[in-house]
């Protein structure tokens, strides 16, 4: 959340998806795919969504 504060859209991404690998929680993934959709990257949000499925 720090990195989106900062503007920082590629360390948040990466730092979501060590996230991802390390929890069973939905929060990083769902913020992983906020970044995606804010990028207009649609379809990388759609597939993060899934994942957290």
């Amino acid at each position: 959340e720090c990195y989106i504060k900062l503007n920082s859209r590629e360390d948040a991404k990466r730092e979501f998806k060590r996230s991802t690998e390390l929890t069973k929680s939905e929060i990083p993934y769902l913020s992983l795919a906020r970044i995606h959709v804010a990028e207009n990257r649609v379809n990388e949000a759609i597939e993060v969504y899934s994942e957290a499925l």
